[in-house]
């Protein structure tokens, strides 16, 4: 039996303008990098899930929070770096 661990991203989006329109109506599940070792030698990625509130654009998971923007340039410009995907 094969273990499968890699997530299918092909029905996940990265049209950022979109998603910070919708994550201020709903939180949005999503996808981000980070970096699992200090060194930055070894990428993985988590499911996170979108926060919103005026001026504070935000995406975390079980405590963690991986993006914190006070504005909509700033958060996708994060996005971008982290290679955030998410479901539309």
């Amino acid at each position: 039996m094969t273990t499968i661990r890699a997530v299918d991203e092909s029905n996940f989006s990265n049209d950022y303008a979109y998603f910070v329109e919708q994550m201020q109506v709903r939180s949005l599940i999503c996808l981000i990098d980070f970096n699992q070792l200090r060194d930055g030698s070894l990428i993985a990625r988590d499911v996170a899930h979108t926060l919103y509130a005026p001026n504070n654009y935000q995406v975390s998971a079980r405590g963690i929070g991986y993006i914190w923007a006070e504005t909509e340039a700033e958060f996708i410009d994060c996005c971008e770096r982290y290679n955030v995907k998410f479901v539309p």
